[in-house]
């Protein structure tokens, strides 16, 4: 489904990615961990197609999108649904309008039609009886859930999650973490998951990989995860203070 190859990225003469190489399986949900900083949320705008590379390949159903003018970008972008980090919401529309706000936009359906698909994402990510509400009157659970719905509405065959739990109570967090589970069960779309949350890690990937320096230094299942003996990993994992990673290390 999506390919990256040797992707490299600088701001500001700072090196972010630094010839990363990462393969994501059609139908599975690929969750990549790492440091604060260390660039996932960075490959995520990349594989949508928000920031190009400077150096690299991102090839999505066999086209390279690092190639593709804005006008073809935009229509791969229909293939997928984004939930951004802190769920993005616009706090002046109502959970109704947030969630159709790309049919509203792009589509000629009738609003009633708009609102009846709406309700039945709603009631897919187990929300109801919210739609006339405004974001700021909602847990910032539902607001999740509201933003996940909001990345289904046009039927997506890749869903990219920045940090879907951040912010989010432990009970929270699972409850998302659950959700993310059975929308790709029920769904079985191509999931990627960036977060430095090893519980939602274990609970939702398929596989697992870790990006430090730049580069992916472990793929995965989530059972080798736990036996690998890259120091790195193991540190970050562990959670420990003292290895290889230091406190400016990302």
């Amino acid at each position: 489904m999506i390919e990256i190859i040797g992707l490299y990225k600088s701001f500001n003469g700072l090196d972010v990615l630094k010839g990363l190489t990462l393969n994501i399986e059609d139908g599975k949900t690929h969750v990549i961990i790492g440091r604060s900083g260390c660039g996932k949320s960075v490959l995520l705008k990349h594989i949508i197609g928000i920031l190009r590379p400077d150096k690299g390949k991102i090839i999505v159903n066999n086209t390279d999108i690092t190639l593709l003018p804005e006008r073809e970008l935009d229509k791969i972008r229909f293939q997928f649904g984004m939930v951004f980090q802190g769920s993005a919401l616009f706090d002046y529309l109502t959970v109704e309008e947030n969630v159709g706000f790309l049919l509203y936009e792009y589509s000629n359906l009738p609003s009633q039609k708009i609102r009846e698909r709406v309700k039945g994402l709603l009631s897919l990510v187990g929300l109801k009886g919210v739609e006339d509400k405004f974001p700021q009157e909602l847990s910032g659970g539902m607001r999740k859930r509201v933003a996940i719905a909001r990345a289904l509405c046009l039927n997506p065959s890749i869903l990219l999650y920045d940090e879907p739990t951040t912010g989010v109570d432990p009970i929270g967090a699972d409850m998302i973490n659950s959700l993310i589970r059975e929308l790709h069960d029920k769904l079985g779309v191509t999931s990627v998951v960036v977060t430095h949350d090893l519980n939602s890690a274990f609970k939702i990937g398929d596989y697992i990989s870790m990006l430090f320096g730049g580069k992916i230094v472990f793929t995965g299942i989530p059972s080798e995860l736990e036996k690998v003996d890259n120091p790195v990993v193991r540190q970050f994992i562990q959670g420990s203070r003292t290895g290889p990673i230091k406190e400016t290390d990302v």
